[in-house]
């Protein structure tokens, strides 16, 4: 016991540094030895992904914590999940090259045990979580927008254009940002609603807000706002007064990030290229989305049960894009209409039970984190429906993070005594050992491939090249399908 407990601590602080680690620096570390920046980001992921599954297998409680969770799952959605998994995985078998949907489930894998990480994490240390999440998320925000303008001032003072498509500052595109935001826009106004901070704090959290609203008027992502204007509806429909003082602090970081984003765009010579001019300029253009549509669509005509295969629209779309940019099409064309259902199932009951703990903290002390959590969630998933943000390294890590922070923290915490009683199935165990150890080797081999064909002469990435995964969704030529 005296041995354990420790051990016990030390395994929980290094879940919770590498959690926050990647909160504080992703949206603005680069990894200089990747290459693409969309391949930095994919590395950065699996940099954290890798080294928290692997805890599972060389410390005893994580497994205790990892198997406890999935006992307390209802059986209705423990039954949607295994479903899930199964039907990915004999949709995989037969899919053109099961190694690369291999590749895909094994990523989705080592994102569920991150998820179940922060869930435990969340669970055990309310507070702690609370905070150190927060203050992640905040301060690589104020360190990505102090980025941001030190790039921004270097362009005007060299006399180079800025870029404000691609590659944005440290993401290899502007969308990736606004992915990004469509996650943190809902949470940095919680130090405004929950934390008392003295006054001179209190104004530095809303300037970071209202930056942060800034920089979404400028990017011009127009599906980051319909997400936002649903996030809003949802709110107003399901939680009514309760979520009144979070859109309250979200409508005056946006009135004055309004405000400094005109003052921002009056003063700037060349405007065409984004913000509110950009979304007039394009107005209901789809951009290229239509096209992407029918063929996911094709795809789940052609293959109802299993779909084409995990990872594999890009396969079938070699020339136009690597994703439908469209979540429910994305899963429906790849992974088949059985599983698109499940989905939307887990779906619709996370979200029912997030509302309930809304309306009626059972654990937490602190509802308007609930709140902001949901909201978060919201936003998120329905920007996916038209950015596809499920496959995109920032975007994805931010779904298992927010998820698994707001189920820990409406769950009772456990004490150390149970936790430390001997596991109850060595066969679990085993099973959990054994998969995770795959998803870990999966990953492995996948990043060795990777640099093995950047090392190829014949390898060339084209001009434009839409990300999926870590060729930016193209592969070499002599791998290159033909259509199903």
């Amino acid at each position: 016991m005296i041995f354990r407990i420790p051990t016990l601590v030390v395994s929980r602080f290094l879940g919770c540094a590498c959690a926050a680690l990647y909160g504080l620096i992703a949206p603005w570390y680069l990894l200089e030895f990747t290459g693409p920046l969309y391949d930095s980001a994919r590395l950065l992921e699996l940099i954290l992904l890798i080294p928290i599954a692997a805890l599972f297998i060389v410390i005893s409680t994580w497994r205790h914590q990892a198997l406890m969770v999935c006992t307390s799952i209802p059986n209705t959605i423990k039954i949607g999940l295994s479903a899930f998994l199964i039907l990915a995985l004999t949709s995989s078998l037969f899919a053109q090259f099961p190694e690369k949907s291999l590749q895909e489930i094994s990523l989705f894998l080592l994102l569920f045990i991150f998820g179940i990480t922060c869930q435990f994490l969340a669970r055990n240390n309310k507070t702690l979580i609370d905070r150190l999440f927060i203050v992640s998320i905040v301060l690589g925000a104020l360190l990505f927008i102090c980025h941001f303008v030190i790039c921004y001032l270097a362009a005007v003072v060299t006399n180079i254009p800025f870029s404000w498509v691609s590659p944005f500052v440290s993401f290899s595109n502007v969308r990736f940002f606004s992915q990004y935001q469509a996650y943190t826009l809902p949470i940095l106004v919680i130090p405004l609603i929950e934390f008392k901070l003295p006054f001179r704090w209190r104004v530095v959290a809303l300037l970071l807000l209202t930056f942060w609203w800034a920089l979404h008027f400028a990017t011009g992502t127009r599906s980051v706002w319909v997400a936002l204007i649903v996030t809003t509806l949802f709110l107003l429909i399901f939680l009514k007064d309760k979520a009144r003082q979070w859109l309250i602090c979200q409508f005056v970081g946006m009135l004055i990030g309004g405000i400094f984003y005109l003052a921002f765009n009056y003063l700037t010579l060349d405007n065409s290229l984004y913000g509110l001019g950009s979304i007039t300029k394009r107005g209901l253009d789809d951009n290229g989305r239509w096209p992407l549509w029918l063929s996911a669509f094709e795809m789940i005509k052609n293959h109802p049960l299993l779909g084409v295969g995990p990872m594999h629209f890009a396969f079938n779309n070699f020339t136009i894009a690597a994703h439908p940019h469209n979540s429910v099409l994305h899963i429906a064309a790849e992974y088949g209409l059985p599983v698109i259902l499940i989905a939307i199932y887990l779906v619709i009951a996370f979200l029912k039970k997030a509302i309930a703990w809304c309306i009626k903290p059972t654990y937490s002390e602190n509802p308007q984190i609930n709140i902001a959590l949901t909201a978060s969630l919201v936003c998120g998933l329905c920007d996916s429906l038209f950015s596809g943000n499920i496959i995109m390294p920032h975007s994805q890590m931010l779904l298992f993070i927010i998820g698994g922070w707001l189920i820990g923290r409406n769950q009772a915490t456990d004490l150390i005594s149970i936790e430390l009683q001997p596991l109850q199935s060595k066969g679990r165990t085993l099973v959990l050992v054994a998969v995770v150890l795959a998803a870990i080797t999966i990953q492995l081999n996948g990043v060795q491939s990777y640099y093995s064909y950047m090392k190829r002469a014949q390898f060339s990435v084209p001009e434009y090249a839409h990300p999926r995964f870590w060729n930016d969704g193209h592969w070499p030529a002599e791998e290159k399908p033909q259509n199903r």
